[in-house]
């Protein structure tokens, strides 16, 4: 017998990411994401994939975490949103198109 498992969310606590390839991951997997508001670049992913909720403290958290439970097709659509974001601004022939450019201007 196989079974489903259903990823409500994906929480990322750390302040110290330079880029978090794990929530892009979680976005193509169309899991949200739960950041740390002390993280500028996670915080700064969701805010623009419209994609995640973020967190400063206990209660924030437990709210956000109440919120992700209780509004599962907000939730779809934050995953929804999230994978899109990945698809638009990290997908491979994008990344490399911006890397050959930015060599070709150095």
């Amino acid at each position: 017998m196989m079974r489903l498992l259903l990823q409500v969310f994906f929480c990322q606590p750390s302040i110290k990411e330079i880029f978090s390839i794990v929530i892009m991951e979680s976005w193509l997997c169309l899991t949200p994401v739960l950041v740390h508001s002390g993280c500028a670049v996670t915080k700064n992913h969701c805010i623009k994939g419209k994609s995640g909720l973020y967190f400063e403290n206990y209660e924030e958290f437990e709210g956000c975490v109440n919120f992700y439970l209780n509004n599962p097709q907000l939730r779809r659509k934050m995953a929804i949103n999230g994978k899109k974001y990945v698809d638009e601004n990290f997908n491979w022939d994008l990344i490399v198109e911006k890397y050959v450019r930015f060599l070709e201007e150095a």
